[in-house]
């Protein structure tokens, strides 16, 4: 069962020969990149049939296999889902919600913008708390004023964490105050 999302399909990922609920499980199974020219099938969990890489919905039954999808990526999703033709890539984000920095070749969340200087080389950064690379995440995450990154959801236990034993927020990786 993936923990990402309640998905309606399953994929073949010709790298792997075999299915996978979703990108991002091939991805934590693979630590691999974007799957969209491995993705050979997708089978319908409804009616168990296979079909290609076309649509979001089941040529078959016609059901549809998540709220959003994007054929240049590969992914589906549940939430919003933008892809920046500059970037080329997907965020799990409204599109009024992201600016793209062409510096560095990514997209950040605008209300976190302020904070971004440019050192996201290759875009290899890591939430500072899960260590889950960015680039690869399926949740949202921000800019400290640090310039480090954190998952919305990480920041929110590590604050759970320092208000319950009284101790003052800091940067995980070069300790300036939150």
């Amino acid at each position: 069962m993936c923990k990402h999302n309640n998905f309606k399909h399953q994929i073949f990922i010709s790298c792997c020969q075999r299915y996978f609920d979703c990108t991002y499980c091939h991805r934590e199974f693979h630590q691999g990149d974007n799957v969209v020219n491995k993705i050979e099938n997708i089978k319908c969990n409804k009616c168990n049939k296979t079909q290609l890489l076309k649509s979001n919905n089941c040529i078959h039954c016609n059901t549809q296999f998540a709220n959003e999808f994007c054929s240049m990526c590969g992914i589906w999703c549940n939430e919003s889902l933008t892809h920046c033709y500059k970037c080329n890539i997907c965020y799990i984000y409204k599109a009024d919600k992201l600016k793209h920095c062409s510096t560095c070749n990514h997209c950040y969340d605008i209300n976190s913008f302020t904070y971004h200087k440019c050192s996201m080389k290759n875009n290899n950064c890591e939430c500072q708390i899960c260590f889950e690379k960015i680039i690869y995440s399926f949740k949202k995450y921000k800019f400290l004023k640090c310039n480090h990154t954190i998952h919305y959801d990480c920041y929110d236990e590590y604050k759970k964490i320092c208000d319950k034993g009284h101790k003052i927020m800091t940067c995980g990786i070069c300790r300036e105050k939150i």
